[in-house]
């Protein structure tokens, strides 16, 4: 029998977060990065994205078809893809030149870091894009992100559209890309203030432009916070070993303290030595992880000083930084590979 329905639903499906495959791009640091720090070059920056939505590290790799090269993907949010760091310094692309020098093979290094991405974000693209490759080792690195939304909903599933994990195929106003969204969170983490004051100029409201304004002033538990990240972390670990790849946790870098001018200026809520005690507790909940679930760990927190010949703002590397980075994993997984 033919069945008529008046209305054919809302279509949903999880957002892939990603740059566009293919895309190419050249990035100028703003003027409120270079004002704030002398640590960014103002030059041009590329971000070239390969089939696959994974940054392109600029390197030229010997063409092999042998079984005994070896793969590792980069999972992580702006601190990981490095937009103002140059191509070739960006740690993932010195750290696929050191190791294939050293080994005298290839060791691909995917970059899968995107701007505004959390942990969920990342578990979705190991299960999306990353397990076909069927790499040896999946990086993880989050921190910042997963408590900025965590501490303001409680959950990873409410969220501002630019950083939820359900997009809405029918039904919404507007649809953005990829692109779109990725670029409106750059804007918002390295110029938060350069819509303040248009803003200002244009009369409109004060809350407009501020993804969060509806979940601003909730009380949220940080013990909830902890748990829900805790869960994310475990379940990228797991899914990496169901799919026999290595998993590989990292802490994050930072300046996140109360020392920091750059970070105090960028902090919005009132509550900011609360944020950085939890910021302190997530990078700890990474280690204990580790050690309870006897996972690999980088614990990059206390190997990248916290400073700004190294870190620009509160979490994003130098260029200096990131070759720090790339040296520090490099020793990483030559060990971890002479083993095998």
């Amino acid at each position: 029998a033919v069945q008529i329905f008046g209305d054919s639903g809302v279509q949903r499906n999880l957002i892939l977060k990603e740059y566009n495959p293919n895309k190419k791009a050249i990035l100028v640091p703003p003027s409120h990065i270079l004002s704030n720090t002398n640590s960014v070059e103002k030059k041009k920056y590329a971000l070239n994205i390969d089939q696959n939505g994974f940054i392109r590290n600029g390197n030229t790799l010997k063409k092999s078809t042998s079984n005994k090269d070896k793969s590792i993907i980069l999972f992580g949010s702006s601190t990981t893809e490095s937009l103002y760091v140059s191509e070739i310094n960006r740690f993932p692309s010195v750290l696929e030149r050191n190791l294939s020098q050293i080994f005298e093979k290839n060791i691909n290094v995917y970059n899968a870091g995107v701007s505004g991405n959390h942990s969920l974000h990342s578990l979705l693209s190991l299960i999306g894009k990353g397990i076909q490759i069927k790499p040896d080792y999946a990086v993880l690195m989050h921190n910042a992100n997963d408590l900025s939304l965590l501490r303001k909903t409680g959950s990873y599933w409410i969220a501002p559209g630019s950083r939820s994990i359900i997009q809405v195929v029918n039904g919404q106003p507007q649809r953005k890309n990829s692109f779109y969204l990725i670029g409106k969170e750059i804007k918002n983490f390295l110029i938060p203030n350069l819509y303040g004051y248009i803003r200002a100029r244009i009369r409109t409201s004060p809350t407009s432009n501020d993804d969060f304004r509806e979940f601003r002033g909730q009380k949220i538990n940080f013990n909830d916070v902890k748990k829900m990240y805790q869960s994310s972390i475990r379940s990228f670990v797991d899914i990496a070993r169901a799919w026999d790849i290595e998993p590989v946790l990292m802490t994050q870098f930072n300046r996140i303290n109360i020392k920091n001018d750059d970070f105090l200026k960028s902090y919005k809520d009132t509550d900011v030595n609360q944020f950085i005690k939890e910021y302190q507790m997530l990078n700890k909940v990474i280690r204990d992880i580790a050690k309870s679930e006897n996972v690999l760990i980088v614990d990059l927190a206390t190997k990248i000083p916290s400073d700004k010949k190294y870190i620009y703002d509160s979490t994003h590397l130098t260029e200096k930084g990131s070759l720090l980075v790339a040296k520090i994993l490099t020793n990483f997984f030559v060990a971890e590979l002479q083993n095998e």
